[in-house]
C-alpha cells in the first residue's frame, strides 16, 4: 500500500512507525518542512521549500494558531502537486493540530485517513490548574494568550479529526483531554519503545564511589520542571558528597514559557550553581547519541523525570526499561505508567521534594533494587512491537 505521513518535522513521533511500515513492504512517503538531516532508509522524504517552506511560514506568522492556518494552505498546495503527479495514497497518517491534513478529504476522499492527536487545549485542564501553583507558570487560566489562540487551534484539530476515519492518541491521559464526541472515536495506541534495545539485566546495588543523579530532557524548560530541579540541588549536594549530577538535553524551550533574564534556563542554572559553589558537581552533557544516552541511563544511580500534566516523554519509558531508580512528578501522565509502588512520585512545586526522596533511598538501599525491577517489568507492556500490531489493524482496515 501507499502510505503518506504528514508532519512539519521529520520524522517526529513517526520515526519507528515509518521504519516499521517500510519493513512491512509498504511504499512510504513523508511530507515535511524540516528534517535537520535525518533520514529513514526506504522512506521517501519530501521537504517543502520556497513559498511552502518553514522559513516563509515563520516570516509570515506570529502565533501557533497563525502558523497552523498558514501551514494548512502550504500543505494543501503541496498535496495538490502530489495529486497532479498522479500520486494517490491508500492510507494517510496526519499529526493533527499543525494544519497539515486539513485538505485530505477534499483531495483523496477514498483514502483511509488516520488522525494522530497529541493534545487538545482546554482552559479547564489540570495543566492550567497545576500552573496556578507554579513559580514560573506557563499555562494559566488567567493568561489571556492561552484561551483565544488555543481555541483556534482546537477548531483546526476538530476540523481535521471530523474528516478522519480513525483517530489515535498515544495515552489514555491525552485521550481524556478530547471533547466527548471525539473521545468516543479515539483509540489509544502507545507510541512504544524498543524494549530489547534499552532493557538490561538488573544490576547489583551501586557500590562505586560516585553516585550519578541524572536528569534528562529534550529542552531545559519549565514544562519539564528544569528550574525546580536545579533549585533542589544545593541541599542535596551539601549533605551527600558522593553524588554527582548529570544533565542531558538541549538548552531550549519546546513547549512554551518565557526565558529568564539570563537568556535561557541553561544559562540561568549555570549562574545559580556557580554562585552556590556547586558548578563543579553538576555536569551538562548536552544532547547524547542514542547509544550514549542508553549507557548514561545504565550508569544512573537515581534518575529524575519531571513534567507538568502535559504529554509524557518517551524518556520516561526508556529510563524504566534501563532499570533506573525513578523520582518523577506526581501528575496524571506519569501515573499512567508509574505509581509509588514502582518509583518515587513527588510534587516538584514543593521545596524539599528531592532531598526527601534521596534521604529515603540512602536509608533503605533495598528499595534501590526492588523498585528498579518493578519498573523494568512494568514497561514490558509498552514494547513497540505491540504498538505496531495495533497500528497494523488500523492501517489494514
Amino acid at each position: 500500500m501507499k502510505v503518506l505521513i504528514l508532519h512539519p518535522n521529520f520524522p517526529a513521533q513517526f520515526r519507528e512507525r515509518a521504519f516499521w511500515l517500510v519493513r512491512q513492504g509498504h511504499d512510504v512517503t513523508f511530507l515535511c518542512q524540516t528534517h535537520y538531516g535525518r533520514k529513514i532508509d526506504g522512506v521517501k522524504r519530501i521537504t517543502l521549500k520556497g513559498d511552502l517552506g518553514h522559513e516563509r511560514l515563520k516570516a509570515a506568522t506570529r502565533s501557533a494558531y497563525d502558523e497552523a492556518v498558514h501551514r494548512s494552505a502550504q500543505y494543501r498546495a503541496a498535496l495538490q502537486q502530489l495529486k497532479a503527479n498522479d500520486y494517490t495514497p491508500d492510507v494517510v497518517i496526519s499529526h493533527t493540530g499543525w494544519g497539515c491534513g486539513l485538505a485530505l478529504a477534499d483531495l483523496w476522499p477514498h483514502a483511509h485517513r488516520i488522525g494522530y492527536v497529541e493534545w487538545w487545549f482546554q482552559s479547564t485542564s489540570s495543566l492550567t490548574t497545576f500552573n496556578e501553583g507554579c513559580r514560573w507558570p506557563v499555562f494559566k487560566r488567567s493568561n489571556k494568550k492561552w484561551s483565544p489562540g488555543n481555541g483556534g487551534r482546537n477548531a483546526l484539530i476538530l476540523q481535521e479529526l471530523e474528516n478522519c476515519d480513525t483517530v489515535i492518541s498515544p495515552t489514555h491521559w491525552q485521550r481524556a483531554q478530547l471533547p466527548r464526541t471525539i473521545r468516543r472515536r479515539c483509540i489509544v495506541i502507545p507510541d512504544g519503545i524498543e524494549i530489547n534495545y534499552f532493557r538490561r539485566t538488573i544490576p547489583s546495588p551501586d557500590i562505586s564511589d560516585i553516585k550519578y543523579l541524572t536528569y534528562g530532557t529534550r529542552g531545559m524548560e519549565v514544562v519539564r520542571g528544569f528550574p525546580e530541579f536545579i533549585l533542589e540541588l544545593p541541599s542535596v549536594l551539601a549533605q551527600y558528597e558522593d553524588i554527582v549530577v548529570q544533565i542531558a538535553g538541549e538548552d531550549e524551550i519546546n513547549y512554551g514559557g518565557k526565558q529568564p533574564l539570563e537568556g535561557s534556563w541553561g544559562k540561568w542554572a549555570i549562574k545559580y550553581l556557580k554562585e552556590a559553589g556547586l558548578d563543579h558537581r553538576v555536569q551538562f552533557l548536552g544532547r547524547l547519541s542514542r547509544h550514549n544516552y542508553r549507557d548514561w541511563l545504565y550508569r544512573s544511580w537515581c534518575h529524575v523525570y519531571l513534567t507538568q500534566p502535559y504529554v509524557a516523554s518517551w524518556s520516561l519509558l526508556e529510563s524504566m526499561a534501563c532499570g533506573a531508580l525513578l523520582v518523577a512528578s506526581d501528575v496524571e501522565p506519569v501515573r499512567e505508567f508509574v505509581t509509588n509502588y514502582e518509583g518515587f512520585l513527588v510534587d516538584h512545586r514543593q521545596p524539599g521534594w528531592l532531598h526527601a526522596k534521596i534521604e529515603q533511598i540512602y536509608l533503605n538501599q533495598e528499595v534501590f533494587i526492588s523498585l528498579r525491577k518493578r519498573l523494568a517489568e512494568k514497561v514490558l507492556a509498552y514494547d513497540i512491537s505491540a504498538s505496531n500490531l495495533l497500528w497494523q489493524s488500523c492501517i489494514c482496515h
